[in-house]
C-alpha cells in the first residue's frame, strides 16, 4: 500500500489517495464507489485523521480492491491538474531532524519548519548567490503514537510509515546556510511500515543529470531506525503526526556522492519498495 497527499487543481483542500502501478487513486471516490471497509468518521480529505489517527483504517481493504483490478475511472487522478504534497500534515506535525550515530544526539536535533516541506517534485527556493545547491539524504519515519522515553518496542509499533527525506542546502559558510531541517523534501508516498519490512536494509541511489550512484542501505549498524526514534523520544516528546528526518545516512549527501548540482538541475532518488522522488533547487525570489 502506498499512500499519497495532493492538491488537485479544482479542489481547495488536500486529497488522500492510493497508488497502484504508478495511477493515483482519490479515496473519497473510491469508497463512494466501493464501499467503505469500515465506517470513517471525520472528513475523507483528512490526512492526520485517516492515517494516524485511525491507523490507515479502511486503506488496505481499497488497496486490496484495486490490486484485484476493482479501479473505478471516477477515481483515477489523470497525469495532471495536480501537485503531490508531503504525505504528512504538515499544518499538525512538528519536523524533528535527527543525525543517526551523532556522538552527542542532543546536539544533533533540529526541530524544522513543517509547514514548508515539499513533495514530489518541488522547486525547492534558496538564497541566492554565488553558493551552490547541496543535499542530504535520508529517511521520513511518521510516528502514529506519543513517544516520551520510548522504549525499542514502542517505538516500532509508533512508526506509521515511512518516505524518502532531502534535506537541501547550499556550499555557502556554515552560518550563512539554511540550518538543517528547513528546506526539505518528503515523498513521494507514505508506504506503511508492514509493507517495508526491514526499513534499515532498503536501498537508495541518487541521480543528477546522466549520473547515476548507488548509495546503498539506510542505516548502518551504529543505529536502527527504532534506536534513533527511542533516543529523539528521551530528548523531546513526539506526539501523533510528528515526522522524523533520519540522515544523512552513510554516503548520503552530494559532497560524500561526488554528485555536483545547479541550480533548476534535478535531483532524482530512488528507495527500495518507496519509490522515487524529484526536485530541484530554485533561487529565492
Amino acid at each position: 500500500m502506498r499512500i499519497a497527499r495532493l492538491l488537485l487543481r479544482s479542489s481547495a483542500r488536500p486529497r488522500v489517495a492510493l497508488e497502484r502501478d504508478g495511477v493515483l487513486y482519490d479515496v473519497e471516490t473510491l469508497e463512494r464507489e466501493l464501499g467503505q471497509a469500515v465506517p470513517i468518521p471525520g472528513d475523507p480529505w483528512d490526512f492526520h485523521t485517516r492515517v494516524v489517527a485511525l491507523g490507515c483504517a479502511g486503506l488496505a481493504e481499497l488497496d486490496r480492491k484495486l490490486l484485484q483490478g476493482q479501479r473505478p475511472s471516477s477515481a483515477r487522478i489523470g497525469e495532471t491538474g495536480f501537485a503531490m504534497l508531503a504525505p504528512v500534515d504538515t499544518e499538525r506535525a512538528a519536523y524533528v531532524h535527527v543525525r543517526p550515530g551523532a556522538r552527542e544526539l542532543a546536539r544533533s536535533l533540529h526541530v524544522g519548519h513543517a509547514p514548508s516541506i515539499a513533495g514530489n517534485d518541488a522547486l525547492v527556493d534558496l538564497p541566492e548567490g554565488d553558493a551552490k545547491p547541496t543535499f542530504e539524504l535520508g529517511i521520513g519515519v511518521l510516528v502514529g503514537d506519543e513517544l516520551r522515553s520510548a522504549t525499542r518496542a514502542e517505538a516500532k509499533q509508533a512508526i506509521v510509515g515511512c518516505a524518502i527525506v532531502v534535506d537541501w542546502s547550499t556550499s555557502a559558510p556554515t552560518h550563512l546556510r539554511p540550518a538543517a531541517g528547513l528546506r526539505v523534501q518528503l515523498g513521494p508516498v507514505l508506504v506503511p511500515s508492514m509493507a517495508l519490512g526491514n526499513i534499515a536494509a532498503l536501498r537508495l541511489s541518487a541521480r543528477v543529470g546522466e549520473r547515476e550512484v548507488a548509495i546503498g542501505s539506510l542505516v548502518d549498524d551504529r543505529a536502527t531506525v527504532e534506536d534513533v526514534l527511542v533516543g529523539v523520544s528521551h530528548e523531546v516528546t513526539l506526539r501523533a503526526g510528528d515526522l522524523v528526518g533520519i540522515g544523512p545516512i552513510a554516503r548520503g549527501s552530494s559532497e560524500a556522492l561526488g554528485l555536483p548540482l545547479a541550480m533548476h538541475e534535478r535531483l532524482t532518488v530512488s528507495m527500495e519498495r518507496v519509490g522515487t522522488l524529484r526536485g530541484s533547487a530554485v533561487p529565492r525570489r
